[in-house]
Formats: C-alpha cells, sequence, structure tokens
C-alpha cells in the first residue's frame, strides 16, 4: 500500500459455521426470513454477487480532524506540526500542499489567508522528525501462554509486532526512544512496574539491547495476573514528570518538547474486580489532566460477541449489555478457563480515546503487527511553514489550519484555534529590492570616504619627492 492512499477491505464471511450446542441461547432468525427461496428475501447468489462486489468498490477514508498538534517559532517564522485523522483517529497521509490553508490574523488582528507558495508544506514522510519516546506496556500474564486464531501462541506474536514496530522506526532512522515494559503479578514471573523500570528500559530504537529483551520475554513462562491500571498509571506520571507539559510548547532550554507516547498491549482485563469503576476512573482523569501523553491501545483476542457465541452461558447476553463481568461470571468454556479469553475491550477503547488514541483489536498475529504499523504513522506529522504577517516581538497570533482536497473526501475541514506566541527577538531578513539601495548607498558613503584619503596620501607623497 502506498502513502498516497489508504484502502479499507471489507471481509465476507462465506464458511460454514461451527455448530454450537448452546442452541437455547440463540437468537431466532424473524420467521418472515426463514425459508426463503432464491427469489424471496433471503439468500440468492444475485445478492452474494452484489455484496461482493459492494465490498469491493473503493471507499475513500474520510477526515474527520485536523489539529494543530505542536508549533515553535524563529524570529517571524512559524512551524506547525499538523495532525491529519480519518474517522479512526489513523493518519492520513498524501494529502497535496495545495489542499492547505493557514488562517491567522496580524498584531492589528487583521485577518489573513495563507497558502501555497506563501506556505511550505512538508509530507509526513518529508517532516523533520521530533523526538519520541515511546512506552510499549507488554501484558505478560498467563493467557498469553494461548494461541491466537491463527495458531499462534499470542506472547510469539505480540513479541514480533513489537520487533517490527522498533524495525520501522529504525529503518526511518527517527529519533525515537523506546522503553519495552512488562507487567504482570502474583507468580514466579511477576513484573512491577516503577518509575526506575521505566526509565532504565529507555533505550534508542537503534540499540541492541532492546532486540535482547525481546529475545528474552519470548522465553517467559507467563503466569502472571493482568493489572492494567497500575502500570499505565505509572507510566503517564513518569513522562508527566520528566518531561512536564509546557503551554508555549517549548521548555526552558529553548527546544521543543518530545512527542510523548504509550502502547498498551494487553490480551486480557483489569482482574482487580473491586471497586474497579472507581479506579477506571482515576486512570482516566489522570489521562485527562496530562494530555500532552497519547496512550495507543491493542487488545489482543476475540471480541466478547464471539467469546459469547462459542462459550456455554447460563443466559443470554444482548450485545447491548454485553460486558467482562457478564462473560466472566455467567459463561464457561468446557476444558478452559474463559477468563484467559476475556479482553476488556470497552476500557481499552475509552483509554485510547481519551488521549486521541487509536484502539485496535486484532485477534491474530499478523493483525497485530498491523496495527503496530498504523501506530507507527502517528510518529509523523505535516510540517507547515510560513512567515507571520504583522508580527512582533511576543505578538499572540490567533491561527487555524483549513484542509480542501474534494478528490480525497475533504471539504473545508478545519482545526481549532491555537494561539502562536512569536518570538522575543524577531529578525527579519531583507528582500534584494530593499537591500539593493543600501548597497548602493554603502558603496557611495564609502568612495565619498576613500577619496580623500587617496588624495591626501598622493600630496603627502609628491611632498616627501621634494
Amino acid at each position: 500500500m502506498t502513502t498516497n492512499s489508504i484502502a479499507l477491505f471489507f471481509m465476507t464471511d462465506f464458511s460454514i459455521p461451527k455448530p454450537n450446542h448452546n442452541k437455547a441461547l440463540k437468537t431466532l432468525a424473524p420467521p418472515s426470513l426463514a425459508g426463503k427461496g432464491a427469489g424471496g428475501l433471503g439468500f440468492s447468489p444475485l445478492i452474494a454477487l452484489a455484496a461482493i462486489l459492494l465490498n469491493l468498490a473503493p471507499t475513500p477514508a474520510i477526515a474527520t480532524t485536523v489539529k494543530i498538534d505542536r508549533w515553535s517559532t524563529t524570529s517571524d517564522r512559524v512551524t506547525l506540526k499538523v495532525k491529519v485523522l480519518n474517522n479512526n483517529r489513523i493518519p492520513i497521509l498524501g494529502l497535496e500542499e495545495q489542499a492547505f490553508r493557514v488562517k491567522t490574523k496580524d498584531k492589528f488582528g487583521n485577518p489573513h489567508t495563507l497558502q501555497s507558495p506563501e506556505i511550505r508544506v512538508l509530507s509526513p514522510e518529508e517532516s523533520h522528525p521530533q523526538q519520541t519516546y515511546v512506552a510499549i506496556l507488554l501484558d505478560m500474564s498467563g493467557s498469553m501462554k494461548q494461541k491466537d486464531t491463527a495458531r499462534v501462541k499470542k506472547l510469539d506474536g505480540a513479541v514480533n509486532a513489537i520487533r517490527g514496530f522498533i524495525n520501522l522506526v529504525k529503518a526511518e532512522n527517527l529519533p525515537v526512544d523506546i522503553s519495552i515494559i512488562p507487567f504482570g503479578e502474583g507468580c514466579n514471573h511477576s513484573y512491577q512496574v516503577t518509575t526506575k523500570t521505566i526509565e532504565d528500559n529507555f533505550k534508542s530504537a537503534s540499540n541492541s539491547e532492546l532486540e535482547k529483551q525481546l529475545d528474552e520475554l519470548a522465553k517467559v513462562p507467563v503466569c502472571a495476573a493482568t493489572n492494567i491500571y497500575q502500570p499505565l498509571t505509572e507510566t503517564v506520571k513518569y513522562l508527566r514528570n520528566r518531561f512536564p507539559p509546557s503551554p508555549s510548547e517549548i521548555d526552558a532550554q529553548d527546544k521543543p518538547l518530545p512527542k510523548l507516547s504509550v502502547i498498551l498491549l494487553s490480551d486480557g482485563f483489569h482482574v482487580y474486580r473491586n471497586n474497579e469503576p472507581q479506579q477506571f476512573e482515576n486512570v482516566i482523569n489522570l489521562l485527562k489532566q496530562n494530555s500532552q501523553i497519547t496512550v495507543h491501545t491493542l487488545g489482543y483476542g476475540e471480541s466478547l460477541a464471539h467469546l459469547r457465541n462459542r462459550a456455554i452461558c447460563f443466559k443470554y447476553i444482548p450485545d447491548d449489555r454485553l460486558t467482562v463481568d457478564d462473560v466472566a461470571n455467567g459463561c464457561r468454556l468446557p476444558g478452559s478457563d474463559i477468563q484467559e479469553f476475556i479482553v476488556d475491550e470497552d476500557r481499552l477503547k475509552k483509554i485510547a480515546q481519551t488521549t486521541g488514541g487509536i484502539h485496535e483489536f486484532p485477534e491474530d498475529a499478523e493483525a497485530v503487527a498491523k496495527s503496530l504499523k498504523t501506530f507507527f504513522t502517528t510518529l509523523r506529522e505535516y510540517e507547515i511553514i510560513y512567515q507571520q504577517p504583522g508580527s512582533d516581538r511576543a505578538t499572540i497570533h490567533p491561527t487555524k489550519i483549513e484542509i480542501n482536497s474534494p478528490d480525497r473526501g475533504i471539504n473545508t475541514l478545519q482545526s481549532e484555534t491555537e494561539n502562536i506566541r512569536m518570538s522575543n527577538f524577531i529578525y527579519r531578513a531583507l528582500t534584494f529590492t530593499q537591500r539593493l539601495p543600501l548597497l548602493i548607498l554603502t558603496v557611495f558613503i564609502g568612495l565619498v570616504g576613500v577619496l580623500p584619503f587617496i588624495q591626501w596620501s598622493k600630496k603627502l607623497k609628491q611632498q616627501s619627492d621634494l
């Protein structure tokens, strides 16, 4: 897939479903549709063909969000880092420079609309990468020894996907530091997450120690219980304390603040259920207070609905009331502990949504690797550079981005307004027409000053010859 397009794939399952012995709990088809022939409302080859053709038809990825993620100023030049996201929070690539407009105001409040060639737009692939810190929280609970729908052990699938993510970062030579943070507790192979373990594990993506750490983790006979909230809380607090937020996007050393991301990879749910809603609310409040940190979540395993359908449940649980506790307490899998297959989709989704991150729920190792590739695209953004009209030292200019790209399904999409504060020191390079008179004047003054000196020097020489 090229970076100039995003394709959406639809899959239709025509396989014969496995028999479900829990027949009494199945939802029955409406009588009006039962037993229909080819000419009725039921299945027919014509309908099947139409469905296939519809699924194969290209569908544009509609952008729903454009955001000025961060900004910096040098003299009167402004640099904006801009994200363009679809409705799944996935970056949209391949937009042309002509699609972007900068709407800003000068120091007198007069509006200005800038577009190419007044602005320069660098694509995510061309933009200057920014220092980024990525903390990868890896679930090491006992359920990771289970096999996914492709019969791959989940721990192997997760480790290989993380390895692929690191290789992508290295291939692009991005300034990214990565901390692989295993978590899980309650057995001989427990992993407590503390400030020290997070900091000690941070290494440059090119550091071979990351590969060695992954090799060691892949050999662990996982057995721990899943505690999601404590490791996530500790990681967010660490990043907040190490890189305090700044409204100007510039730290005390006049360097742009780094991007901060967390990737939470888990195949389970938070096992400490006593007062779980309050625990979760505390996590959400912490994330809201630290909006500079983006959390992407990856729930590795089958959906609750799929798990319910293949389990034996004491009563039928409709989709709109399907929860972790209902499945854990009301269903069972013959020969297996059903809790080892439960993924808390709702909690993981809300965690990502709160921070503007991406949430993915892959069921096999290949899909996990694709999800991490999607997360990788968030490391780059569009970069817009322009000269701020009517600026002066420390002036503030309300600015927003507008995008129009009808062929990509984007029509007048605007960002929220960001107040751009100019540098305390403004230096403006003079144009050639401004420099030319100064050059002529300088030469004239030089000649006027030098000619008398030359005449005086000749006169002295003549006098000395006498």
